[in-house]
């Protein structure tokens, strides 16, 4: 039931791009199903540190990349 082309996904990511605004993928680890989990972090303008430092952060609080268990 889910469809396999989804025009518009790209929308949660290419927005920032479109406002030149800095932002960084967070890997969170892994949810109860093994799926990753992940965020990302939005800043203003020419504040990339900002992001990375943010982002850093939230890695040690919630583990990070994990790798998937092997299926």
């Amino acid at each position: 039931d889910w469809p396999l082309l989804r025009i518009y996904n790209w929308l949660y990511t290419g927005i920032w791009n479109v406002l030149e605004l800095p932002a960084t993928q967070v890997p969170l680890g892994l949810d109860t199903q093994g799926l990753p989990l992940g965020i990302q972090v939005v800043g203003l303008p020419h504040h990339d540190h900002v992001t990375i430092a943010v982002a850093e952060e939230l890695e040690r609080a919630f583990g990070g990349w994990v790798r998937p268990p092997h299926m």
